[in-house]
């Protein structure tokens, strides 16, 4: 009876572990370092998504590295505060799903009312992870022609994936040629 248990129990985590690779939430860290490039330790980090006015704050550790996990995707305002620096604020700063985005922070000694805004439409390089992912808004699955109406083919939308197989493995919910996107 025991190692039926044993049993049950190991299934039911396997079948659990894939789903923890299903995160669609987005990750900002990164560290802050003052201008000679040493670390600021305790500074104030705090992530508000403009959109519904959410924080999210942490202060850094003693390398000075911050990690601020479970951001919804959308568009953020990230402010860096510590005592003897000038306040460092990043306005519409686009987060993705399950993008894990890293901002390393200079931050001027002055003082903490001096602000520096830093506003970018350049999108963020992802240095923790080589994966890729993409929202797509369903006035673009609505309109745009899709090959076979098959879903998968959506993901050919995002940059730097593309699908290599047989015209015959685009039929709907065929995932007979999963092995040929990269």
């Amino acid at each position: 009876m025991m190692r039926r248990s044993i049993i049950g129990l190991i299934c039911l985590l396997m079948t659990v572990l894939p789903t923890l690779a299903q995160e669609f939430r987005a990750t900002v860290n990164g560290q802050l370092t003052d201008s000679a490039g040493a670390a600021i330790v305790s500074a104030t980090v705090s992530v508000r998504n403009l959109a519904t006015n959410e924080v999210a704050a942490v202060t850094t550790n003693s390398e000075g590295a911050y990690n601020v996990p479970f951001l919804k995707p959308g568009v953020y305002s990230i402010s860096y505060e510590a005592s003897g620096f000038k306040k460092v604020v990043r306005d519409q700063q686009e987060l993705q799903v399950g993008q894990s985005a890293t901002l390393n922070i200079v931050l001027e000694v002055g003082a903490t009312s001096e602000t520096v805004t830093i506003t970018s439409d350049a999108p963020l390089l992802e240095e923790a992870k080589a994966d890729r992912g993409n929202v797509i808004e369903n006035r673009r699955v609505v309109e745009l022609p899709l090959n076979a109406r098959n879903p998968f083919m959506l993901a050919t939308l995002t940059p730097g994936i593309t699908f290599n197989g047989p015209a015959i493995y685009q039929r709907p919910f065929d995932n007979g040629a999963i092995a040929d996107w990269s």
